[in-house]
């Protein structure tokens, strides 16, 4: 009988091991979580657990360009490979992982524990790259080893505070930072403090915007003063408290503390001094918090260093920004150019006409946004994004008021959208 067990476990394997190599083109195991650990710790290897959505545009995306590349399949058959709906089945998986967003791969060994993770999108090239200093043990995992071993190891660092932050943990990545300089290192780390305490900020403000929709401010604290001073001040406010006043006046308080707060963490980028990525981000982080002055500043000097590398996305995602924010015109302007000359599209054509009539340039930006509604119908784009770009082509002709405003002017919502 024991035999007979020991055999059906062993054939149980050999069909499990053979699901792995003949899935399909894209080698996904058929089997759950428990199973993938079983064989994975049968063939010494690392489950790969790629977490999507049905809604997800970037999962299909991930599907379509990388999952389908060979190279990629190659490099997946060396692992054991499964898919989770996060929404569908997976919700208590996704929970444990502490994945949030979509797509989210992370990487588990053969016992269950996590050795790293990828956050979003990542084309062919940039992919492989990643599997192959997964596989090779260059991992978070080993990367937070090290860190432990030697708080002062610069690198291990820098690698520690990017994983955390994927893993939405900055209170974790300031701690690490913290004994960076207690144990004597030396590099000032502005740029990784600025990351970690940026993301701490937006996981305050969005916790203060939640309490407010609830009518709930009387339990807003704020464990670490330093790092929000302004926030901290409003949420100790005595005479009166911040929740005896209207709800605009909590609104309009939220909202300069939130950007007085910004503005201490900005001043943690040196502009003049980081590569393009960096102030991307800065760009980005001001302009959610209505630092619009420093948004435009962070801008030119993006646009100065990066010159003619810049992805035609991230300009006209800018270019956007700056003209809600009505500010550098001009350098928006030009920003939109460059992307429509580089890749003509409905949305930068908006991004450009909109700009243009802001500018004055009535006529040229009639001519541009026209130039949009063509170009997303020979895109065949939805039907909600060609009426939009027909109702800005008649509010220009007509010389009505665009009412485009930053998503900053609605901080922290309604109380109508109780969550």
């Amino acid at each position: 009988m024991r035999r007979r067990l020991m055999m059906l476990g062993m054939l149980g394997m050999i069909v499990a091991l053979m699901t792995v190599a003949c899935s399909g083109d894209r080698v996904w195991f058929a089997g759950g979580l428990d199973e993938a650990r079983a064989v994975a710790a049968e063939r010494d290897t690392l489950v790969l657990v790629d977490f999507y959505t049905d809604w997800c545009s970037w999962c299909r995306r991930l599907e379509a360009d990388t999952f389908s590349d060979p190279e990629v399949r190659d490099a997946l058959a060396g692992m054991v490979a499964i898919k989770v709906n996060a929404e569908k089945g997976g919700e208590e998986l996704a929970e444990q992982l502490g994945v949030g967003s979509y797509p989210t791969i992370v990487f588990l060994d053969a016992a269950g524990e996590e050795v790293d993770r990828i956050l979003g999108y990542l084309p062919p090239d940039s992919f492989l790259e990643r599997l192959r200093r997964v596989r090779s043990g260059d991992t978070f995992a080993s990367c937070l080893g090290r860190l432990t071993a030697d708080p002062t190891d610069l690198d291990a660092l820098r690698r520690s505070v990017a994983g955390l932050l994927t893993r939405s943990d900055p209170g974790s990545a300031l701690e690490w930072i913290r004994h960076y300089h207690e144990a004597g290192g030396t590099d000032g780390c502005q740029v990784l403090l600025f990351e970690a305490a940026s993301a701490m900020h937006t996981r305050l403000y969005e916790r203060a915007a939640r309490l407010y929709r609830k009518d709930a401010l009387a339990a807003l604290e704020v464990d670490d003063p330093g790092l929000a001073p302004a926030l901290a001040a409003l949420a100790a406010a005595a005479d009166p408290p911040l929740w005896e006043l209207s709800d605009e006046q909590q609104a309009r308080e939220l909202r300069q503390a939130r950007t007085a707060d910004a503005t201490k963490l900005l001043a943690l980028v040196d502009a003049t001094a980081q590569a393009p990525d960096t102030l991307l981000e800065a760009c980005r982080f001001a302009f959610a918090n209505g630092a619009f002055d420093q948004a435009g500043d962070l801008a030119v000097q993006w646009l100065d260093q990066g010159g003619e590398t810049l992805p035609v996305d991230e300009l006209n995602e800018i270019a956007w920004s700056l003209y809600l924010a009505r500010v550098e015109p001009e350098t928006a302007i030009a920003m939109a150019r460059t992307a429509i000359q580089r890749k003509p599209s409905a949305g930068v054509a908006d991004t450009l006409g909109r700009l243009l009539y802001a500018a004055g340039e009535t006529a040229e930006a009639a001519a541009v946004e026209a130039r949009a509604v063509r170009l997303a119908e020979e895109a065949e784009a939805s039907g909600s994004e060609i009426s939009g770009y027909r109702a800005a082509l008649e509010q220009i002709q007509a010389g009505e008021p665009l009412a485009d405003a930053p998503a900053f002017e609605r901080y922290p919502g309604s109380r109508s959208s109780v969550l």
